[in-house]
């Protein structure tokens, strides 16, 4: 199947399925990865770690009064990207890197959360695995 680049293909590219990116790393890293996956596995593994990671930052972003994501949302509505300030490209870039960071806090979450479950069913997700070297 191939995939349509356009100019909207890349943006939610960026904004949408970029930021899982760490999440996913990191998962992997603790983890391991099925090397047999398509490209549609990586990519919806990319977006659920961007959404939970958006969904974390969000909770910090709250907490600590941080500037929340809809700051990428309110330009490109009102259709004024030119109106920009440096204020909200620093509100953006601070939200942005945020979504990144809360993608390696969930990819992080969800990777202890499979090694302690391991523990407690020594059986891997992958049917090919050797679980003696996924579940140590």
């Amino acid at each position: 199947m191939q995939i349509d680049f356009s100019l909207t293909t890349l943006f939610i590219f960026i904004l949408g399925i970029l930021p899982g990116l760490p999440g996913n790393q990191i998962f992997c890293m603790f983890v391991g990865e099925d090397r047999k996956d398509d490209i549609w596995k990586k990519l919806i593994s990319f977006l659920l770690f961007s959404v939970f990671g958006l969904i974390i930052y969000s909770i910090i972003a709250v907490l600590f009064n941080l500037p929340l994501a809809t700051v990428f949302i309110d330009p490109l509505i009102s259709k004024k990207l030119n109106s920009i300030t440096n204020d909200t490209y620093i509100q953006m870039t601070i939200a942005y890197i945020g979504h990144f960071g809360g993608s390696a806090l969930a990819g992080l979450i969800s990777a202890l959360t499979i090694r302690i479950l391991c523990k407690w069913a020594p059986v891997s997700a992958y049917p090919e695995a050797w679980d003696s070297f996924i579940c140590k």
